[in-house]
């Protein structure tokens, strides 16, 4: 399996981003924890397969809490995940986006 880092720089707050995956076995997805100065400003990072939701807070998306992360677990099961576009929002901006997929 090849392990695979990307990142995203989310430059406005509470504006849509996306990224492009490749099918793949598993993913990871984190916010780079030196993005926040202080806990109080941490970001917050929500993200869907779907365009037009993460920005305006619109469900269904998954939000990822500050300091937390996010593991689909595809890889321990054996399956893959299909090739997607994922799009991100945080409340701050310059928030960084950290992904790590396994192909």
């Amino acid at each position: 399996m090849k392990r695979t880092f990307a990142s995203l720089t989310l430059t406005t707050a509470d504006t849509e981003y996306n990224i492009a995956l490749p099918v793949c076995r598993g993913v990871r997805i984190q916010v780079d924890p030196g993005t926040a100065a202080s806990p109080a400003t941490a970001a917050e990072l929500r993200f869907c397969a779907t365009d037009g939701l993460v920005a305006a807070k619109t469900p269904p998306y998954a939000t990822i809490p500050p300091g937390d992360d996010f593991h689909d677990p595809a890889m321990s099961l054996g399956l893959e995940l299909d090739a997607t576009t994922l799009y991100f929002a945080s409340s701050i901006a310059g928030a960084v986006v950290q992904i790590v997929y396994w192909t």
